[in-house]
C-alpha cells in the first residue's frame, strides 16, 4: 500500500510539472508531502517528523505558529485580508522601514 505522501505525488503529477511546485521540492522515490507544523518541527501528511530547517527560507524566523504572530493574524483577519487600496498599517509599516533603512 502506497503511504500517504506517495498517493498524494501521484495525484500532483496529473496537475503540476513533475508533481511539485519548485524542483527544490522533489526527493527520491517521491517527496514527503507536509501535514501540519509547530514550532521548528514539521510533520509529514505519512505522520513522520522532521526538523523544518527551511523555515520558509526566513518566513518563519520565529518558528511555525508562533502565538504571537498567530494573535496578530486572527486580529487582521476580523478587519480584512487583501485591500488592494492603501491602508493605515501599510504607512505604518513603511514608516518603520525608513526608519530602519534610511
Amino acid at each position: 500500500m502506497p503511504s500517504r505522501s506517495e498517493g498524494l505525488f501521484n495525484r500532483a503529477k496529473k496537475v503540476t510539472p513533475g508533481g511539485v511546485s519548485s524542483p527544490v521540492r522533489f526527493y527520491e522515490p517521491y517527496p514527503f508531502f507536509a501535514g501540519s507544523a509547530r514550532g521548528s518541527k514539521l510533520a509529514s501528511a505519512d505522520h513522520k517528523t522532521f526538523i523544518d530547517y527551511c523555515m520558509g527560507y526566513g518566513a518563519l524566523v520565529l518558528g511555525h505558529g508562533y502565538p504571537a504572530v498567530m494573535d496578530a493574524v486572527r486580529s487582521q483577519l476580523e478587519n480584512g485580508t487583501l485591500f488592494c487600496v492603501p491602508s493605515e498599517k501599510e504607512v505604518h509599516l513603511c514608516e518603520i522601514v525608513s526608519k530602519l533603512v534610511p
